[in-house]
């Protein structure tokens, strides 16, 4: 690998802390938030979280394209002029499809989902824009501007929203406009650092349909693979809000949005990485992903052990969302396979620039999510049983890519597949029937049993992976 060991870690770094910092945010929000306001209100709030999720769906792969098309080269190598032109392009189709979201909105909602509709066009247009620069830096391995960029907008947030729930505000749109102004800011660092290609003379600007239509033709099924990825949980999400109403999805959002801490800072590596292992041969690919999988996914599990005393404190400190934290039990095991398909599968498949298995992954993925929610929520109508098949859908993906990997590797899945999936149940069936220290200390025998099995295979997986890095 081109890229040294201490050049990489130092990327790293940059992201970590990043992502540390926004995690500590997202969990403060967790916390402040929902304690500070009524469950309505956070309930609508999570579902102005929910929209902006698929804002990336209307620049219809674009941003995805330059990301796989320049991933690896150097910021200093490219055309600013062509990627000006692309920024200009990307930011007129932005404010068209404002003004049709905008449109539809009044014509079809009132109150808070209207304010939450037009909360997601605003935040749609910003966060595709800065999206093309983050994703240039990164491409590029620019890893500190991204990460200042994003640490930056999250503390923006973060400060206002302090602010308001201090001076009284309780209402969800104050939030919202947190958000949109934390947006703003974070926009604004980002064409700082991308100036050459943003602040250019108009007559710089051309309508270069070929490019476009090149970076949609590369990035269209990885954009839509992603909106797939969120459609996975999503169309549970929206089910459950449909079937049983805003407050309840509010609680159970809350249960997803602690899991998410987890993979908000395992998504640190993956930044590093894209650019790094595309600078990579091929057989330093696979033998990292080998590694990785052999080495570090096993120790993820620990993570299980923090949730009977993270559980109890929640508890005491939200007891007004106790119908939503039991679902803690089946929703924390969410960190472990979005964190493994983050990490892993899609850094590798984004690396080996098959956009088709992601995407094939994922529409299989979804199906089966369709599948679940038209049996737990609209048949059997069954509240625990549709978010356990969040975790199902989840799982599935996660398996499938594992399987579809290691095929190309020639790496051995079944066994570990399946001590994982034991080891896993256990966690689920202690938690949930037990609930108390003993689920907990049942689990640590489980998965001391897990390691011990396992143990000469993750220290020579940790030994071949230091020489990778």
């Amino acid at each position: 690998m081109k890229q040294t060991s201490k050049n990489f870690l130092k990327s790293f770094s940059f992201s970590a802390g990043a992502n540390i910092i926004s995690m500590i945010v997202s969990a403060l929000v967790v916390l402040i938030v929902p304690k500070s306001i009524s469950t309505e209100s956070y309930g609508y709030y999570q579902l102005y979280i929910l929209y902006i999720g698929y804002a990336g769906f209307f620049q219809f792969g674009i941003i995805d394209g330059i990301y796989l098309r320049y991933g690896g080269a150097y910021y200093d190598d490219l055309d600013k002029p062509k990627m000006y032109s692309q920024f200009c392009i990307l930011w007129v189709l932005q404010l068209v499809e404002f003004a049709v979201i905008t449109a539809l909105a009044l014509a079809m909602e009132s109150g808070p989902r209207l304010f939450v509709l037009i909360g997601f066009g605003i935040e749609m247009i910003l966060a595709n824009t800065r999206g093309m620069l983050t994703y240039v830096l990164q491409a590029t391995n620019r890893i500190k501007e991204g990460a200042i960029s994003n640490t930056i907008g999250r503390l923006v947030f973060f400060t206002l929203t302090i602010i308001a729930l201090v001076c009284g505000a309780k209402a969800f749109q104050t939030i919202i406009i947190a958000d949109i102004a934390g947006r703003t800011v974070a926009l604004l660092y980002s064409s700082v650092k991308c100036k050459e290609i943003v602040f250019r003379h108009f007559r710089d600007f051309k309508w270069d349909l070929r490019e476009t239509k090149d970076n949609i033709s590369v990035g269209f099924m990885l954009m839509l693979s992603s909106i797939c990825s969120l459609l996975i949980m999503g169309i549970l999400r929206f089910a459950i809000e449909n079937k049983w109403g805003i407050v309840t999805f509010g609680k159970v959002s809350l249960t997803l949005s602690i899991s998410n801490l987890v993979v908000t800072f395992i998504n640190a590596a993956t930044l590093v990485l894209f650019p790094a292992l595309r600078r990579a041969g091929s057989k330093t690919l696979t033998i990292f992903y080998k590694t990785v999988k052999t080495s570090l996914i096993p120790l993820t599990y620990c993570f299980l052990v923090f949730y009977y005393p993270v559980s109890r404190l929640l508890l005491m400190w939200l007891p007004k969302y106790a119908e939503g934290l039991r679902y803690m039990s089946i929703l924390f095991p969410l960190c472990i396979y979005e964190g493994r398909m983050s990490l892993l599968n899609n850094t590798y498949l984004k690396t080996t620039c098959d956009v088709k298995q992601i995407l094939k992954i994922n529409v299989s993925s979804v199906i089966v999510s369709i599948l679940l929610t038209a049996l737990s929520v609209y048949t059997l109508q069954n509240l625990e049983l549709s978010v356990l098949s969040i975790l199902l859908a989840v799982m599935f993906r996660c398996l499938y890519a594992d399987f579809a990997v290691a095929k190309k590797i020639n790496l051995e899945v079944v066994k570990p597949t399946v001590m994982e999936l034991i080891l896993m149940a256990s966690f689920i069936i202690l938690s949930w029937f037990v609930n108390s220290w003993v689920s907990t200390i049942g689990y640590c025998i489980c998965l001391l049993a897990y390691f011990l099995l396992n143990w000469n295979r993750i220290i020579t997986g940790i030994k071949e992976l230091r020489m990778v890095i």
